[in-house]
């Protein structure tokens, strides 16, 4: 077992190698991150002469074959749906790969967007491109992957564009917003139409619906399971920012304020903790089901579905006022609490990382960072070693690269929703957690290490 981890250790260092050096300031970490990009089940790098290669579910992006030749130099970025990968070449040109229905195939695109494509967003389900203020879009034409119903719309002045799970929304330069795809789900925005047409500046998205804040401070939502009667006077000015889960939103308030609606499974219904949420939050964060305010007495409140991380009572008295949290990080439906003496505090999903029982021992001081995917957790410690727990192919179980992962890390991240992955002070990365969901990179050894010979050239 530790052999293989030690191979997948020097796979590991061609890729870092291929991203730069690190340094004490963390530009090796910024930098690598900006060459890779994972689906759900796969991995994408940028090489230093342009090029890609990619590993993990072949269905879903690991795959580039079909595309090998328009992805041998010129790549300057990547973009992700849940299946499928696009790259934006120096020029302007988009290549697309892996599952057709989530965006890997162009549908007849590529010719037109060859060159002068200047931005690429993603949904679930398909890509969108802007080029020269003019939207395209493809992938699957019931969830987003078609616009031509607002052809008119987006032939011009698109600046922005936000996609959900089945649906578009393109900011335009007048403020005014386009949404298309699945009607239900936010690509119908006809109810809220006059408030769309001046005025927005950003948007939010839930798997089903879309809040967009304006200029004045409102906040207007559409989409399913998004009614937000019971606080539409709270949202008509002050707010500063909004947050998402699966399906609902929370809106933080210039006087510290929070309100919430949307499905009340997903945390759409904070009532119970409303008398809380009056004023004094600073910060908020979100899984799947449940969101985590922090309030500026050191305090946190907690709502959504109870098992996925909305009810922490459990570990309430280890997160009382002044526990001093630095940090929260969630996934799906688990929340890790960082501490600023270095503990862990854990609670949600016990299977998928709620539950740090197991690995107490390693927690209780000493940690600096937290990382979670949708099945477990990780935590690296001061000293450089990585503890992990939670289910153990997705990540929980990292012994097949325990000695690697025994010291010398300096940063630790999620790869995708069920791998790892770590950088080392040596300028390699490890990786573990479901091989084929990305969490083994050594189907391309020889490309990566290729790599490290070019740039040592």
């Amino acid at each position: 077992m530790a052999s293989r981890g030690r191979r997948r250790a020097r796979v590991w260092v061609a890729l870092a190698a291929a991203a730069g050096r690190p340094g004490a300031d963390g530009t090796y970490w910024s930098r690598w991150s900006e060459v890779t990009t994972a689906t759900d089940s796969a991995v994408a790098a940028i090489m230093p002469d342009g090029s890609v290669v990619a590993w993990g579910d072949p269905n879903r992006g690991g795959d580039v074959s079909l595309v090998a030749g328009s992805l041998k130099s010129g790549v300057r970025s990547l973009i992700r749906t849940p299946g499928a990968l696009a790259a934006l070449k120096e020029g302007g040109e988009v290549v697309a790969w892996g599952n057709p229905a989530m965006g890997g195939s162009m549908g007849g695109l590529e010719k037109v967007l060859a060159s002068g494509v200047d931005k690429v967003f993603s949904g679930s389900f398909g890509f969108a491109a802007l080029k020269g203020g003019r939207l395209y879009t493809w992938g699957d034409p019931r969830f987003g992957g078609d616009a031509s119903a607002i052809a008119e719309k987006v032939q011009s002045g698109v600046v922005e564009v936000v996609e959900n799970c089945c649906a578009g929304a393109a900011i335009k330069e007048d403020g005014s917003v386009a949404t298309w795809g699945h009607a239900d789900m936010g690509g119908d925005s006809s109810a809220v139409a006059k408030e769309l047409q001046s005025g927005v500046k950003r948007i939010w998205t839930c798997c089903c619906a879309f809040a967009a804040l304006k200029e004045d401070g409102s906040v207007i939502s559409w989409g399913r399971d998004v009614d937000s009667g019971k606080v539409d006077a709270e949202l008509r000015s002050g707010v500063v920012d909004v947050y998402s889960s699966t399906a609902s939103f929370a809106a933080l308030k210039s006087d510290g304020s929070v309100f919430s609606w949307g499905d009340n499974h997903h945390g759409g219904d904070s009532s119970k903790v409303a008398h809380l949420l009056r004023s004094g939050v600073a910060r908020i964060w979100s899984n799947l089901d449940a969101f985590a305010a922090l309030k500026e007495d050191g305090s946190l409140v907690t709502w959504g579905t109870g098992h996925g991380g909305g009810d922490h009572s459990a570990v309430e008295q280890d997160l009382r006022q002044g526990a001093k949290i630095r940090e929260v990080v969630g996934d799906s439906w688990q929340f890790g609490a960082l501490r600023e003496d270095g503990s862990v505090v854990t609670w949600g999903k016990p299977t998928d990382g709620g539950d740090s029982s197991a690995v107490k021992d390693g927690l209780q001081s000493g940690v600096t960072q937290l990382a979670a995917n949708h099945f477990a957790m990780a935590a690296l410690r001061e000293d450089g070693s990585v503890v992990t727990w939670g289910k153990p192919v997705q990540g929980g179980d990292s012994s097949g690269v325990a000695h690697e992962l025994s010291s010398g890390v300096v940063n630790i991240s999620k790869l995708t929703d069920q791998a790892f992955v770590a950088l080392k002070e040596d300028g390699s990365v490890v990786t573990w957690g479901a091989a084929h969901k990305g969490g083994d990179s050594r189907p391309v050894a020889e490309a990566l290490l290729r790599a490290v010979r070019q740039e040592e050239l």
